[in-house]
């Protein structure tokens, strides 16, 4: 799967470089296609998904993040995660580092939630 390859090639090319991966609404198929966890017919569950997520993150990503990535294919809450880029991009200032944002939409084209565009 192609999934397996992209994040092997991440893992071996940038060993010690920390990557936060994300999923978005296009990863499930039908698109959109996220049901909720009581939904376990493989036609209509993301369960999948997030199982694989949860194995090829695991790399980078805290084992107390897995539980939620299982439940809801995320690590934490909306808030929590605006925290945590809050305070890891202040470090990254500080430290003169540079930092890459990689995003499924734009966040100032109009399209984005609110809280996302501020």
């Amino acid at each position: 799967m192609y999934l397996y390859q992209t994040f092997s090639d991440l893992y071996e090319t940038f060993p010690d470089v920390p990557i936060f991966p994300i999923f978005e609404n296009h990863e499930p198929h039908p698109l959109n296609g996220f049901a909720r966890l009581s939904v376990i017919a493989p036609e209509l569950s993301a369960n999948w998904l997030y199982e694989e997520m949860a194995e090829l993150w695991g790399k980078w990503l805290p084992e107390d993040t897995k539980d939620t990535i299982l439940q809801r294919g995320e690590t934490d809450t909306i808030t929590a995660q605006l925290q945590w880029l809050a305070d890891t991009l202040y470090e990254a200032e500080q430290n003169s580092e540079f930092v890459h944002i990689l995003t499924h939409i734009s966040a100032c084209d109009g399209t984005a939630y609110i809280p996302y565009s501020t």
